[in-house]
């Protein structure tokens, strides 16, 4: 009865998903003429095209149906269903471009296109958000339960118990542990939070039968992973849910996530910023900033360049090989602001060097020319970056890019610094850099990317004005 009345679910959500698509498309149809002509009347065949609807729930239906946990939303949360809701809209977006063309259906304007995009992804995300929310209150109340059986160590099973009792609005209720500590199948009343120890792994199918289990949640350290191989196969050949939760490497601060490789599933640990939503529009918003950037700013890099070509003997622009995205070389480009062989004359210099670690700065360096002193103490040398900000080898904001010759030598927890694309600003650059030791610029850059967002970004590059203009640092 529960296996029919889960099938009837999605069977209704799947409808409400075609429901919603259609009336997104005629509203992305009525909200684009009123844009363009508040008063125009609307006639039957301009609010909705029949050959775009078709082929729209098409796709919509087509997306849907190929994706493996389509209608499941016991143990997901928010953020699950906004990133499903934007992998439907992507593909099936897509599929609907490429099926207009191949077809040669009438061109939909870009900006309906856009309201199209927008409205179906808020239809969707707020569809499910609705559900989930409703399935919770429905659950907590005792409805739609689901039995569980958990398996593992003692105090992984303790936690386990306690999440599903304490978590009502997932609808699961513990029937029962199989413990894989010994000392705990020889107490034959062992019980945990009235939940009962009631058997052991050999008589596994026989529990799954008497006790109409629908999941079985397994909890072992990643040594144990071989105790309880035989034990999923089981449950996979009974066609019941199976929830592995094992901590291969105990890793303190990494992320991770569930992914797949080579058709196999993987878990993934980082450090460095998950590849989101968020980051993907970084990476845009730095192209499109720095090329817009590159045209307002195009008579004052004209005029500079002038002021460095007439002043001094060499080129107009410095190309230094940095240190990119997870060391990654590239050629920085700067305003020349030193005479033409100042890198031969580093070495007779280095007893200077103002910076502990592995960096080198001098504040009355010798090698700088009359131009390049108003330059740096402006910060204008770091316009021409733009261009490798436009490239995508640079970001507006993000770690400065260090030497090969800095990097070699960095600590081993110094290199994360590598982990995110560097920037023509950071924290670092923000604040008063004359005071700041090697070890507390790296600390700076590890923090940024530790706590990394929009908002983060737009702070920094909006202080990154008056420490220009105060030449802080300089």
């Amino acid at each position: 009865m529960l296996r029919k009345n889960i099938a009837r679910f999605r069977k209704i959500n799947f409808l409400l998903d075609n429901f919603l698509t259609l009336a997104v498309l005629v509203s992305s149809v009525v909200i684009y003429h009123a844009i363009r002509d508040w008063n125009h009347q609307f006639a039957i065949s301009e609010l909705i095209s029949y050959r775009h609807a078709t082929l729209l729930l098409f796709v919509l239906s087509a997306v849907i149906y190929l994706r493996g946990e389509r209608y499941v939303y016991r143990l997901k949360g928010v953020r699950d269903f906004a990133r499903e809701a934007a992998t439907i809209v992507t593909y099936s977006g897509a599929l609907f471009v490429a099926g207009i063309y191949l077809l040669k259906f009438p061109v939909i304007p870009r900006m309906q296109f856009a309201i199209l995009i927008l409205l179906q992804f808020s239809a969707l995300f707020a569809l499910r958000y609705t559900l989930l929310k409703t399935l919770h209150r429905y659950r907590a109340r005792g409805y739609n339960r689901q039995h569980a059986l958990v398996v593992g160590t003692r105090n992984r099973v303790r936690e386990v118990v306690d999440q599903m009792i304490e978590q009502k609005q997932w609808g699961l209720k513990a029937v029962g542990i199989i413990s894989l500590d010994t000392v705990d199948l020889n107490k034959a009343l062992y019980r945990y939070r009235d939940i009962p120890l009631i058997g052991s792994l050999d008589k596994l199918p026989d529990l799954i039968r008497e006790n109409h289990i629908d999941y079985v949640f397994f909890t072992v350290p990643g040594r144990r992973i071989d105790d309880v191989r035989e034990a999923m196969l089981i449950c996979e050949e009974m066609g019941v849910m199976v929830c592995m939760q094992a901590d291969f490497i105990e890793l303190t601060a990494s992320r991770y996530q569930v992914s797949e490789f080579a058709g196999k599933p993987a878990i993934v640990y980082s450090r460095e910023p998950e590849v989101t939503t968020a980051i993907m529009l970084k990476a845009m918003l730095d192209r499109v900033a720095a090329v817009c950037g590159l045209l307002a700013l195009s008579p004052l890099l004209l005029s500079i360049a002038g002021a460095v070509k007439l002043t001094s003997r060499g080129p107009v622009f410095f190309g230094q090989e940095r240190c990119g995205l997870h060391g990654r070389r590239f050629k920085v480009l700067k305003f020349r602001t030193m005479v033409q062989n100042a890198e031969s004359l580093k070495k007779a210099l280095v007893h200077l060097n103002e910076m502990d670690g592995h960096a080198f700065k001098i504040k009355d360096d010798p090698r700088v020319t009359p131009v390049g002193k108003v330059l740096r103490k402006l910060s204008l040398d770091e316009l021409p970056q733009l261009f490798n900000v436009a490239k995508g080898e640079m970001s507006l904001v993000g770690p400065r890019p260090p030497l090969p010759d800095e990097v070699r030598n960095y600590d081993l927890w110094q290199r994360r610094k590598l982990s995110m694309k560097p920037g023509i600003t950071c924290l670092w650059q923000v604040g008063d850099r004359n005071d700041s030791s090697f070890d507390q610029w790296m600390r700076q850059d590890l923090e940024y990317i530790d706590n990394w967002s929009l908002m983060l970004d737009a702070k920094i590059l909006l202080r990154t004005i008056p420490a220009v203009i105060n030449a802080t640092g300089r």
